[in-house]
């Protein structure tokens, strides 16, 4: 793509989809004959691309969406936003612009009269009390240094309308008058309000070129505002997610979550003197993007952030639960598929605060620059007054971990704990994560009274299946996305949170996205996490599409609404710290040791005792089950419709012979002498844990709502053998669990067993909240954890 650029020839879009590889072969054939034909024949092979893929332009990397061409016609199009109204045009790869006067902060160009920028509409959120809200825009045409903007703020009586409750003025702050008497930038902080309310505002301009233009703003509310971005994941929209329809209906249906509004960002990326802290207001569709503020209904979450819905949905769901105030929620999707980290930093940071390696090599620049999309995607949204922020990305990192040996970490295997970085010595993606949330912090509290210094930050780690080629790195890449402390928050990212993504991948094979029965030959079976039929298939629904599809494949798994539990079960407990009795994560290692297995009857094994942080718990317990046995269960009843009842044996025969031969292969692992890791059993422990009898505790305080856990549930063991088959000693010399790209299904053929969300057998018992990965030496038989995880 440099090179295209580089020889002018005229791109105006490439879209791919992995999924479809037959567009993939032809790119590469085309790519590669470029060097050998004349510049018309570079042309039309291009135009042959453009011809055959789809337009996926919302998630596609930003090198394969060139938006350097200026009013480009045709059907892409409504796929180009500009950077600003006034934006020259710009070469992303050599920063050279038709025009090179610096306009940092210019308000965007428009007819004379007074605005609110763009990220403000009818039906926003702005964030309750305490904090101090603030609304912004622009005035163009005649604009002095007498000119003032004057913001009104008038609240209206929920049950009736149109009786107005209060009303008040203020003269908004100039804040930026460079570009008189073109236009100037204004900004206005409100007085401070509870959550609720049914408000409007105005502004209006004197001494301007347009004294009668007022911009009107209706239906707003205040409440908590809470960021979502990231890339493809994070934009996946709901048409997408596999429980979609049960919230669509509660939603039409006025029955549920009212309080939850939805905006969005259509992407846009700009050079660093083009940063966008104001947007022009622009309608309420822009192409296929929505944009603006909307209260729910199913057509608009059709294309709104699944992870980002089902996040605020489980918090109110949670809110109301704990028979709380449900309060009215503001989700701000601004995400791009295929994006990497460094675009989303201030370009100047990235360099000065992070480093690759320990050798002191530095973050390198993208071609398309570092930091483009946090100046037209997050500037935007920085002077927001906001709750906190949700982040998932990472699938475009994941092939940059460090090698031993110091060359790329594409494919380079594992190579220990600190491959993918660490944020205490600042290197690689956990430095990055960690200059993020610094970055955005320090952006988002510039205002005292505003937002948090230490506003709550979620992060999503990786799931199963979306390594893009990189399945080595995935263990290392999901600790470096803590900041290689495995959990949050931590000593060096205060007031985060994590929901873990590795249990929760989308469940069915990419090569076969139709489970079938190794019994049923080519009948299909209907199954909860069943793809789309195709049309041959489609006269046995009578043409309708029961089924969720795949975006891309399995890139992007479906089941989004675990994410968003998870998300919300952690801020719950951060952003909210007087919830202090839910647990918000799964067990969290503490220690663990090997000794010789006590049993009489064990005496040629290992005993390997892991116990987890009874406090994080929150009085939950430590739980391990067989996912084999309940997935056994479950595809044996949907396979019993394509089989003969008459011959059909639930263990002797048939598919659940199958299943039963087909065990899963422990994701808890040992290291045998400084070697290879081996999986090994982990003893179960089945419930009940909780001892409703509170008339006997163990302890005078260990009676907590009528019930106590009983003792060492936040404690599991495992045995190993003391010799391998060959005759060799084993010692123990390092555990682990969960650390691989797909932990919880090992050795299943997931074309005919699915994987299902949450299938690693640690959790806790009530929340269900899966264990947090774990790495540990060995020695002297006590674990060891690699730092900055302290066990």
């Amino acid at each position: 793509l440099h090179t295209l650029a580089s020889k002018h020839i005229p791109v105006y879009q490439i879209s791919l989809t992995v999924s479809h590889r037959a567009h993939l072969l032809i790119f590469f054939v085309c790519f590669g004959i470029f060097s050998m034909v004349s510049p018309a024949a570079r042309s039309f092979l291009m135009g042959l691309l453009i011809c055959l893929a789809p337009d996926f332009g919302d998630t596609m990397h930003p090198a394969t969406m060139l938006r350097f061409m200026k009013n480009l016609p045709g059907p892409h199009q409504e796929f180009m936003p500009k950077t600003s109204i006034d934006e020259p045009y710009c070469d992303p790869f050599s920063g050279v612009c038709e025009d090179s006067s610096p306009r940092v902060s210019a308000a965007p160009v428009a007819p004379n009269g007074t605005f609110f920028s763009g990220v403000f509409t009818d039906h926003a959120v702005l964030q309750r009390a305490p904090a101090k809200s603030a609304v912004y825009g622009y005035a163009s045409g005649g604009v002095t240094s007498n000119t003032q903007v004057i913001v009104t703020v008038t609240e209206f009586n929920q049950s009736q309308p149109t009786q107005i409750l209060a009303s008040y003025s203020i003269v908004a702050t100039i804040t930026d008058m460079s570009h008189a008497p073109t236009n100037i930038s204004w900004k206005a902080f409100l007085t401070p309000h509870g959550a609720g309310g049914n408000l409007s505002i105005s502004a209006s301009c004197k001494n301007c070129g347009n004294t009668s233009s007022v911009a009107m703003i209706h239906d707003l509310t205040f409440g908590d505002v809470f960021i979502c971005s990231g890339q493809s994941n994070m934009w996946l929209p709901m048409q997408y997610a596999l429980t979609r329809n049960r919230t669509f209906s509660l939603v039409d249906s006025g029955d549920a979550y009212g309080n939850i509004r939805v905006s969005n960002r259509y992407p846009v990326m700009t050079l660093d003197k083009y940063r966008m802290y104001m947007t022009e207001a622009a309608p309420s569709q822009f192409g296929k993007y929505w944009h603006g503020w909307f209260r729910p209904n199913s057509t608009i979450l059709m294309d709104f952030s699944a992870a980002c819905w089902f996040f605020a949905q489980e918090l109110t769901d949670i809110m109301q639960d704990n028979n709380e105030t449900v309060i009215p929620l503001g989700l701000v999707e601004t995400a791009w598929g295929g994006t990497q980290i460094e675009m989303w930093q201030p370009n100047a940071s990235i360099t000065a605060n992070c480093r690759v390696n320990v050798s002191g090599a530095p973050i390198p620049q993208r071609g398309i620059g570092n930091g483009a999309i946090f100046n037209g995607m997050v500037a935007p949204y920085v002077n927001m007054t906001i709750k906190g922020a949700v982040w998932y990305q990472g699938e475009n990192n994941v092939g940059e971990c460090e090698c031993a040996n110091g060359t790329s970490g594409r494919g380079c295997g594992d190579d220990g704990p600190t491959a993918c970085g660490n944020s205490v010595d600042r290197t690689g993606y956990a430095c990055q994560m960690f200059n993020l949330i610094q970055q955005w912090r320090q952006a988002w509290s510039v205002v005292p009274g505003t937002t948090d210094r230490l506003f709550p930050f979620g992060i999503v780690t990786l799931a199963d299946g979306t390594s893009e080629g990189h399945q080595s790195n995935m263990a290392n890449f999901r600790l470096a996305q803590t900041g290689g402390y495995g959990f949050l928050p931590s000593p060096d990212m205060p007031n985060t949170f994590v929901a873990q993504g590795y249990d929760i991948g989308d469940p069915t094979n990419p090569e076969n996205w139709r489970l079938r029965s190794p019994d049923c030959r080519d009948q299909q079976v209907d199954y909860p996490y069943q793809m789309q039929f195709d049309a041959r298939d489609l006269h046995r629904t009578h043409g309708v599409q029961y089924y969720t599809n795949y975006f891309m494949g399995p890139i992007h798994p479906r089941a989004k609404q675990h994410v968003g539990r998870r998300l919300a079960a952690a801020a719950y407990a951060i952003a909210y710290p007087d919830n202090t009795e839910l647990a918000f994560t799964g067990p969290v290692l503490k220690n663990c040791s090997v000794m010789q297995d006590p049993s009489r009857h064990m005496e040629g094994f290992w005993q390997i005792t892991i116990n987890f942080n009874e406090t994080l718990l929150r009085g939950d317990a430590v739980h391990v089950w067989n996912p084999t046995s309940q997935r056994q269960q479950m595809v044996c009843a949907l396979y019993w419709t394509c089989l003969n009842a008459s011959t059909f044996t639930l263990m002797s025969d048939g598919p659940c012979a199958y299943l039963a031969q087909d065990q899963p292969i422990s994701p808890l692992e040992i290291q045998v002498n400084d070697s290879i890791w081996i999986p090994i059993p982990i003893g179960r422990n089945d419930p009940p844990f909780v001892n409703e009898n509170c008339a006997h505790p163990p302890s005078p305080d260990a009676c907590v709502n009528g019930s106590f856990i009983e003792p060492k549930r936040s404690q599991i063991t495992a045995t190993a053998p003391k010799t391998l088959p060959s005759g060799e000693p084993v010692g123990i010399t390092g555990v682990r669990y969960a650390w691989s790209a797909a932990p919880c299904c090992p050795g299943i053929d997931r074309s005919a067993i699915p994987c299902p969300p949450n299938s690693c057998p640690i959790q806790t018992y009530n929340a269900s909240l899966p264990a947090v990965p774990f790495l540990a030496r060995v020695v002297n038989n006590v674990c060891v954890c690699h730092p900055p995880q302290v066990c």
